[in-house]
């Protein structure tokens, strides 16, 4: 499949994230106000704005590497929601070093559960009975 109409369909949609970003943080103060709709949108719009943009970075760091774009959206999003956790917790007042550690620890762990679920070995990279070598 081309990848360009993916890449397309990522980067609206980032595009709209940093917009809603943007509204939510000169419109609806998110951290101005105790109003749940206005956290939740500012989450929301902040985590899609993250997930493809890093998708993009992440893309164009690989451009030769011939990676598959679903492991780029996956740790896009994996590195996004990190990002997003961040946030959170800051926002909670209760981000130290040691829990932005065990952040960065739990992703790490989720992209090397994903990342050896993605190795399938093809048929030529089985034994072959009768073959030799």
């Amino acid at each position: 499949m081309n990848p360009k109409i993916p890449l397309v369909i990522i980067a609206l949609c980032a595009i709209l994230g940093w917009i809603g970003f943007w509204i939510s943080i000169n419109y609806l103060s998110p951290f101005g106000a105790e109003s749940y709709p206005q956290i939740v949108a500012f989450y929301f719009s902040t985590g899609i704005a993250l997930a493809g943009t890093l998708t993009w970075i992440n893309y164009f760091l690989r451009l030769g590497n011939g990676a598959s774009l679903l492991v780029l959206m996956r740790q896009g999003i994996i590195l996004a929601l990190v990002i997003l956790g961040f946030l959170f917790l800051q926002h909670l007042q209760a981000l130290t070093w040691w829990d932005g550690l065990l952040l960065v620890a739990i992703a790490l762990l989720f992209e090397f559960l994903f990342s050896s679920q993605d190795y399938r070995p093809r048929p030529s990279d089985l034994p072959q009975p009768g073959k030799i070598g």
